[in-house]
């Protein structure tokens, strides 16, 4: 492979082959597709061995999780704190770069499952900490095969919100039920992969322990 800025072996682009078979311009409506096929459904549903789902979590992780998010908590009061793990980018086509979530996301919650969101509820003197994650789809849900992001046949063993909240010590729920806390239109602090680079981040906030140079709300 090239270094990057090199000019060398560069070969003009030829143009694909000529396909073998005409493709269709609209799919056919007399085959189905497989997760609409119900013998289909019932053989892929049975036979799985459940794997062991356990988060992969360093030890002390749930710990100082719950710490940083005392210290942002601390530093703003009474505020609703948004801050999402992220996705990992498209490479090309259906082919995705390897996920790493957002640091402040990680911060607060030693959660490493893409997609998720840590919310942090004015509760009392502090807040009330709540994770979601997708939902993953096991044996016996259509998904499990059909979808390469969550189904577990295609990404391996997927710990679920039970799991999440085990390993985390932290509340967790199904991502779906996120609009139930947090609604359009509420205020509310967004931090993470949705957070302009010029704001600063949860850690340096909490750091201030103050809420004189907060980030402006989302």
């Amino acid at each position: 492979m090239n270094e990057p800025g090199t000019l060398e072996h560069v070969h003009p682009v030829e143009a694909p082959a000529a396909a073998s078979m005409p493709t269709p311009e609209t799919r056919d409506p007399r085959l189905p597709r497989l997760r609409e096929v119900p013998a289909f459904l019932e053989y892929m549903a049975t036979g799985w061995e459940a794997p062991d789902r356990t988060p992969p979590v360093e030890p002390g992780v749930a710990a100082a999780s719950a710490a940083h998010r005392a210290r942002l908590s601390a530093a703003l009061p009474g505020r609703t704190i948004v801050v999402e793990a992220g996705r990992a980018p498209v490479r090309a086509n259906d082919s995705y770069y390897g996920f790493r979530p957002d640091s402040d996301f990680f911060w607060l919650s030693g959660c490493d499952a893409e997609d998720a969101v840590v919310v942090l509820t004015p509760a009392g003197s502090g807040h009330d900490a709540t994770l979601f994650v997708p939902a993953p789809a096991y044996p016996g849900d259509p998904d499990f095969f059909a979808n390469a992001a969550h189904g577990e046949l295609w990404v391996g063993s997927a710990p679920g919100a039970p799991d999440w909240a085990a390993a985390l010590e932290i509340e967790v729920q199904p991502l779906e039920r996120l609009a139930d806390l947090v609604r359009s239109g509420d205020d509310v602090l967004r931090f993470g992969t949705a957070t302009p680079s010029m704001r600063p981040s949860a850690a340096s906030v909490a750091r201030r322990n103050s809420g004189a140079c907060s980030p402006s709300s989302a």
